[in-house]
C-alpha cells in the first residue's frame, strides 16, 4: 500500500516537474524572441524614425500644395494658349493675318481658333499698317466677338463685336453705329502692341503698348474669340500677329 502511494506520488512529482520545465522552456522562447525583436529596433530605430518622419513630411506637403492649389484665382492660372487664327479660307496663316481684299462684298474678319471662357490677356502686334488708312476708323477693328457668331456680308459684324479701331475708337459694344465712341486712344501705328484684356469681372479693357494705360469698354461674360475685321479694300501688305494669348 504504502508503495502505491509513493509511486503515485512520485508520478504526480514528475509530472509536476515537466510541466514546469515546458513553461521554462516557453518563457524563455519567448524572452529570445523579445530579446531579438528588442535588439532589431535598437539596432534600426534611427532609420525607421527617419522613414516616418519622411513620410509624415511627404503627407504634409501634397496637403500644402493641394491647399494652395485651391486658392488660387482663376488669374493667377496662367495658361498659354494657341496664337492661331480660325482657318477659315481667308488671308490668315497661323498667328498671323494679312489684310488683302477677299471674295466678298463690304467687309472681312478673322477669329481665333481660341474661344475664351474667363479672365484673358490678348496682344496683336501692328507689323504692317497703310498710313492712308489707319486714320480711317471704317478700315481695321480688333477686340472680341461672340463666338457662335458666323458673320457673313449680309450683317455688319460689329453688331456681334466689342472694337478697338485702327484710329483709336474705342466702340460701344454690339452696336454698329460708327459714331457711338465710349473713348479715343492713339491711332495704331507700325509697332505697336494692341492690347485686349479681360478680368476676372468679366470688364473688358483695351490698350495699346502699355498696360498701364487702358480704357474700360464693357462687362461682356460669356464665350467669345479674338476678332479682327477689316472693310473690304484694296490693301495689300498690312500684316498683324497675334503674339501673346494667355
Amino acid at each position: 500500500m504504502y508503495n502505491e502511494i509513493l509511486k503515485e506520488l512520485e508520478g504526480k512529482i514528475k509530472t509536476s516537474l515537466e510541466v514546469k520545465n515546458i513553461e521554462v522552456k516557453k518563457k524563455r522562447n519567448s524572452k529570445l524572441k523579445f530579446l531579438s525583436i528588442k535588439d532589431f529596433y535598437s539596432t534600426n530605430l534611427y532609420q525607421i524614425v527617419n522613414d516616418i518622419q519622411l513620410l509624415l513630411n511627404s503627407i504634409a506637403k501634397e496637403k500644402e500644395q493641394s491647399e494652395h492649389k485651391d486658392d488660387e484665382s482663376p488669374a493667377s492660372k496662367i495658361t498659354m494658349l494657341s496664337l492661331n487664327w480660325a482657318d477659315e479660307g481667308l488671308s490668315t496663316h497661323f498667328n498671323e493675318v494679312r489684310n488683302k481684299r477677299q471674295q466678298v462684298q463690304n467687309y472681312w474678319v478673322a477669329r481665333s481658333e481660341e474661344i475664351l471662357d474667363g479672365a484673358f490677356t490678348c496682344k496683336i502686334l501692328v507689323e504692317n499698317i497703310s498710313e492712308t488708312s489707319r486714320n480711317n476708323q471704317f478700315y481695321h477693328g480688333a477686340g472680341i466677338i461672340q463666338h457662335d457668331k458666323n458673320v457673313s456680308e449680309r450683317g455688319y459684324y460689329a453688331y456681334a463685336c466689342c472694337l478697338f479701331l485702327s484710329n483709336g475708337d474705342i466702340r460701344k459694344s454690339f452696336e454698329g453705329n460708327p459714331n457711338t465712341n465710349i473713348k479715343t486712344l492713339k491711332p495704331w501705328k507700325n509697332g505697336d502692341i494692341i492690347i485686349i484684356k479681360r478680368d476676372t469681372d468679366n470688364d473688358l479693357w483695351f490698350g495699346l503698348n502699355d498696360e498701364s494705360d487702358m480704357v474700360k469698354s464693357a462687362n461682356v461674360p460669356g464665350s467669345f474669340r479674338i476678332v479682327m475685321g477689316f472693310i473690304n479694300a484694296d490693301k495689300e501688305n498690312e500684316v498683324f500677329n497675334m503674339i501673346y494669348l494667355q
